[in-house]
Protein backbone atom coordinates (compact mmCIF):
# COMPACT_ATOMS: atom_id res chain seq x y z
CA UNK A 1 0.00 0.00 0.00
CA UNK A 2 0.87 3.23 -0.72
CA UNK A 3 0.21 6.29 1.42
CA UNK A 4 0.83 10.11 0.69
CA UNK A 5 0.22 13.09 2.37
CA UNK A 6 -0.52 16.16 -0.29
CA UNK A 7 -0.54 19.90 0.70
CA UNK A 8 -3.86 21.20 -0.91
CA UNK A 9 -3.62 24.61 -2.02
CA UNK A 10 -6.56 25.10 -4.33
CA UNK A 11 -10.38 24.05 -4.65
CA UNK A 12 -10.12 23.52 -0.74
CA UNK A 13 -13.99 22.89 -0.74
CA UNK A 14 -14.14 19.98 -2.21
CA UNK A 15 -12.63 18.22 1.14
CA UNK A 16 -15.61 19.78 2.82
CA UNK A 17 -17.77 16.66 3.66
CA UNK A 18 -14.68 14.95 5.36
CA UNK A 19 -13.65 18.33 7.21
CA UNK A 20 -17.43 18.51 8.62
CA UNK A 21 -17.18 15.00 10.18
CA UNK A 22 -14.52 17.12 12.82
CA UNK A 23 -16.34 20.55 12.73
CA UNK A 24 -19.83 20.30 11.79
CA UNK A 25 -21.02 24.15 11.35
CA UNK A 26 -20.54 24.65 7.78
CA UNK A 27 -19.78 28.33 7.83
CA UNK A 28 -17.21 27.67 10.62
CA UNK A 29 -15.47 25.66 8.60
CA UNK A 30 -16.15 28.08 5.76
CA UNK A 31 -14.22 30.72 7.70
CA UNK A 32 -11.35 29.04 7.80
CA UNK A 33 -10.50 26.88 5.17
CA UNK A 34 -9.10 29.40 2.89
CA UNK A 35 -6.31 30.26 5.69
CA UNK A 36 -3.10 28.28 6.32
CA UNK A 37 -2.06 24.78 5.05
CA UNK A 38 -4.73 22.01 4.45
CA UNK A 39 -3.13 18.62 3.96
CA UNK A 40 -5.14 15.25 2.98
CA UNK A 41 -3.76 11.87 3.37
CA UNK A 42 -4.23 9.16 0.38
CA UNK A 43 -4.01 5.51 0.46
CA UNK A 44 -3.85 4.21 -3.32
CA UNK A 45 -5.28 7.03 -4.18
CA UNK A 46 -8.20 7.38 -1.44
CA UNK A 47 -8.36 10.14 0.24
CA UNK A 48 -9.08 9.05 4.33
CA UNK A 49 -7.95 11.92 5.93
CA UNK A 50 -7.58 15.47 5.94
CA UNK A 51 -6.20 17.80 8.48
CA UNK A 52 -6.06 21.89 8.57
CA UNK A 53 -3.77 23.78 10.59
CA UNK A 54 -2.93 27.37 11.08
CA UNK A 55 -1.01 29.95 12.98
CA UNK A 56 -2.05 30.20 15.67
CA UNK A 57 0.71 33.04 16.78
CA UNK A 58 3.79 33.70 16.04
CA UNK A 59 5.33 29.91 18.05
CA UNK A 60 2.71 28.21 17.96
CA UNK A 61 0.57 26.00 15.19
CA UNK A 62 -2.75 25.20 15.74
CA UNK A 63 -4.25 22.02 14.32
CA UNK A 64 -7.60 23.49 13.32
CA UNK A 65 -9.21 20.69 11.89
CA UNK A 66 -8.47 16.81 12.05
CA UNK A 67 -10.69 14.13 10.26
CA UNK A 68 -10.95 11.13 9.10
CA UNK A 69 -13.34 8.61 7.34
CA UNK A 70 -15.29 7.31 10.25
CA UNK A 71 -14.75 3.61 8.51
CA UNK A 72 -11.27 4.09 8.67
CA UNK A 73 -10.95 5.05 12.43
CA UNK A 74 -8.52 2.89 14.15
CA UNK A 75 -6.02 2.25 11.42
CA UNK A 76 -3.20 4.99 12.49
CA UNK A 77 -4.42 7.80 9.84
CA UNK A 78 -4.52 10.40 12.06
CA UNK A 79 -1.67 9.48 13.51
CA UNK A 80 0.31 10.05 10.56
CA UNK A 81 -1.91 13.14 10.10
CA UNK A 82 -0.15 14.71 13.24
CA UNK A 83 2.96 13.34 12.81
CA UNK A 84 2.99 15.57 9.27
CA UNK A 85 1.26 18.31 11.37
CA UNK A 86 5.02 17.69 13.84
CA UNK A 87 7.13 17.63 11.03
CA UNK A 88 5.46 20.64 9.32
CA UNK A 89 5.22 22.87 12.43
CA UNK A 90 9.14 22.12 12.35
CA UNK A 91 10.29 23.25 9.15
CA UNK A 92 8.03 26.58 9.39
CA UNK A 93 9.89 27.22 12.87
CA UNK A 94 6.96 26.86 15.53
CA UNK A 95 8.28 25.78 18.55
CA UNK A 96 4.61 24.62 19.89
CA UNK A 97 1.70 22.54 18.52
CA UNK A 98 -1.73 23.24 19.44
CA UNK A 99 -5.41 21.15 19.07
CA UNK A 100 -8.85 22.41 20.36
CA UNK A 101 -11.34 19.47 20.70
CA UNK A 102 -15.21 19.54 22.11
CA UNK A 103 -15.38 18.49 25.85
CA UNK A 104 -17.77 15.96 24.84
CA UNK A 105 -15.37 13.24 22.37
CA UNK A 106 -14.52 11.11 25.09
CA UNK A 107 -12.02 9.26 22.51
CA UNK A 108 -10.52 11.87 21.36
CA UNK A 109 -8.58 12.96 24.78
CA UNK A 110 -6.87 9.41 24.60
CA UNK A 111 -6.33 9.87 21.20
CA UNK A 112 -4.65 13.15 21.89
CA UNK A 113 -2.36 12.09 24.66
CA UNK A 114 -1.13 9.27 22.27
CA UNK A 115 0.11 11.38 19.62
CA UNK A 116 1.93 13.84 22.44
CA UNK A 117 -0.38 16.75 23.67
CA UNK A 118 -0.89 16.96 27.14
CA UNK A 119 -4.12 19.18 27.97
CA UNK A 120 -3.58 22.69 28.47
CA UNK A 121 -6.99 25.02 28.97
CA UNK A 122 -10.37 24.83 29.03
CA UNK A 123 -12.43 27.56 26.97
CA UNK A 124 -15.93 26.98 28.88
CA UNK A 125 -19.18 27.55 26.66
CA UNK A 126 -17.20 27.61 23.12
CA UNK A 127 -19.60 25.26 21.11
CA UNK A 128 -22.50 27.25 22.84
CA UNK A 129 -21.46 30.72 22.05
CA UNK A 130 -20.01 30.21 18.37
CA UNK A 131 -22.04 27.30 16.87
CA UNK A 132 -25.77 27.83 15.76
CA UNK A 133 -27.28 24.62 16.79
CA UNK A 134 -25.62 22.39 19.87
CA UNK A 135 -23.92 19.83 19.22
CA UNK A 136 -24.39 16.11 20.98
CA UNK A 137 -21.57 13.39 21.20
CA UNK A 138 -21.99 10.10 23.03
CA UNK A 139 -25.05 11.14 24.49
CA UNK A 140 -24.05 14.69 26.34
CA UNK A 141 -23.85 18.29 25.28
CA UNK A 142 -20.27 19.76 23.90
CA UNK A 143 -20.06 23.29 25.39
CA UNK A 144 -16.31 23.24 26.06
CA UNK A 145 -13.64 23.53 24.53
CA UNK A 146 -10.27 21.91 25.76
CA UNK A 147 -6.76 22.85 24.51
CA UNK A 148 -4.45 20.63 24.10
CA UNK A 149 -0.85 20.74 23.09
CA UNK A 150 3.23 19.86 22.83
CA UNK A 151 6.56 20.99 22.11
CA UNK A 152 7.71 20.53 18.90
CA UNK A 153 11.17 20.30 19.98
Amino acid sequence: MSTEILEIKHNREKFLDLLLLADPEEAVVLAYLNQGWLFALYEDGELYGVMHLIEHDARTLEIKNLAVKESAHGKGYGMRLINQAKVFGKQQGYRTLLVGTGNSGAGIFTFYQKAGFRFKSVIRDFFVVNYKEPIFENGLQCRDMVLLDQELD
